[in-house]
């Protein structure tokens, strides 16, 4: 049975989003590059330079690019064991261009490094911005020889290119819903997302309080459910790994939407609503991997009642490989942020039917 492809990913060399700087000395670059780092402390960040003697306030740790010997400064902490399988939770790489290629290209201005700049006419190819504290006059004067365009935005300050950082590479990614409604229900003995304990399918349900707060919404189900999902009108997230529970829906929805979080909520939690939902969107933290409720009398988090963010699938699937399939532990082991939701009901589950009946009637009496 065929599962289509996977959209192809826009990754650069270090990371999914990459800025190269060129057109300075090292040391100015490198200077810069820290200043943003120690700006942006919020945000996961990675400078990428060549092997230089001096350290201008980070710790460096030498790895191995290729066959070249490096030096890498972030302020994340990192270790080359590690490197490969932290790039992908990274939100920006700043590389200096002088020594390795990057993603987009930001030009600085030093009127004694034009030579070089005039060497690497062809590899500027992906220039987004100037850095130079010159008029547009002056600038494109110094830049028309190695690089012609006009419609370059001009940078004159550092405040000037952290705003612009900020907005072009730092928004938090897109929030979609994801309602998982592939589970086997064998507790329960009946299909969870068709109970109704709202007066429609438990499905349909979340969908609508979902929309209400201008959220698109995908269903997680099995390929033996996409007939019955079909004609509701609604995007389908068809498990991708079998018989390994929640886990699998969520990987699926974040390897076919890499830069979108998603809200994820599973059928049985009776007592979500779109109050619910909202509560824990105010307080999301796109910088962890995941922000989800805490379950006070469990003591962990909830992971299907969470944001899990674009980072979490580099987790998720290393887990994987390692025979590890539960999402509570996932989470847990790693950066996440956990509300303390306003009533413990909202990460209440009905598992059993005498759960259900429970529900049932407290649902019956509150509209009374």
């Amino acid at each position: 049975m065929s599962h289509g492809k996977l959209p192809k990913k826009s990754w650069g060399n270090f990371a999914k989003k990459e800025i190269a700087l060129l057109g300075d000395s090292c040391e100015n670059m490198e200077r810069l590059a820290i200043s943003l780092m120690q700006k942006l402390q919020e945000h996961s960040l990675l400078y990428i330079d060549g092997d230089h003697s001096e350290d201008a306030g980070f710790e460096p740790q030498t790895i191995v690019i290729g066959e070249k010997s490096s030096t890498i400064k972030t302020n994340v902490a990192i270790s080359a064991s590690k490197l490969n399988a932290l790039y992908p939770s990274l939100e920006l790489a700043i590389i200096n261009g002088h020594h390795f290629p990057g993603g987009d290209q930001i030009l600085l201005y030093n009127p004694s490094k034009k030579g070089s700049m005039l060497r690497r006419k062809e590899e500027l190819s992906n220039v987004v911005a100037i850095f130079a504290d010159l008029s547009e006059e002056e600038a494109h004067n110094y830049f028309d020889e190695v690089f012609s365009r006009k419609d370059v935005m001009i940078l004159r300050s550092e405040e000037e290119l952290l705003s612009f950082i900020l907005k072009k590479y730092l928004q938090p990614p897109l929030l979609r819903a994801l309602i998982l409604a592939g589970g086997r229900s064998e507790r329960m003995g009946m299909d969870k997302a068709m109970i109704s304990y709202h007066g429609v399918p438990q499905f349909e349900y979340l969908m609508t309080q979902f929309r209400s707060l201008g959220l698109e919404v995908s269903i997680s189900c099995r390929q033996d459910q996409v007939s019955i999902f079909q004609e509701k009108n609604v995007d389908l997230v068809v498990d991708r790994f079998s018989e390994i529970g929640a886990v699998s829906g969520i990987a699926s929805a974040l390897m076919l939407n890499d830069n979108s979080a998603f809200f994820v909520v599973a059928c049985d939690m009776p007592a979500v609503n779109a109050e619910v939902i909202s509560e824990l969107m105010a307080q999301r933290d796109f910088h962890s991997l995941a922000t989800g409720f805490f379950n006070e009398e469990k003591k962990w988090i909830e992971p299907l009642c969470a944001i899990w963010e674009p980072s979490s699938l580099s987790v998720i699937l290393q887990e994987l490989s390692l025979n590890k399939t539960c999402p509570r532990k996932m989470l847990m082991s790693h950066n996440v942020k956990m509300i303390t939701p306003s009533s413990p009901s909202f990460v209440a589950n009905a598992n059993h039917p005498a759960e259900m009946e429970e529900w049932m009637k407290q649902f019956n009496q509150s509209s009374k």
